[in-house]
């Protein structure tokens, strides 16, 4: 298991250049057998790089599925955006 901590500003320029192809778009994960833990804030990276997503409100695991599964559960809109974001819809 690779952990890669990135910050979301930061991982622009990381994600541009080679790295995005050795550890996102798939060597080390695909063709290397590789588990790639990757801490992100920004969803519109977790969306393009994730194959399961897990979510954490204060540490404890709220929700864990693909990315589509974690981005429309009402925990986590809840936890991110706030309650009165699940009340819009």
């Amino acid at each position: 298991m690779s952990f890669v901590p990135v910050a979301s500003r930061s991982y622009e320029a990381f994600a541009r250049g080679a790295m995005d192809d050795v550890l996102c778009g798939g060597r080390l994960r695909k063709d290397g057998g590789y588990t790639i833990l990757v801490i992100e804030h920004d969803m519109h990276v977790v969306e393009g790089i994730s194959d399961r997503v897990v979510a954490l409100d204060h540490g404890e695991k709220i929700a864990e599925g693909t990315y589509e599964q974690v981005a429309t559960n009402t925990r986590v809109v809840e936890a991110y955006l706030g309650a009165s974001a699940t009340e819009r819809k």
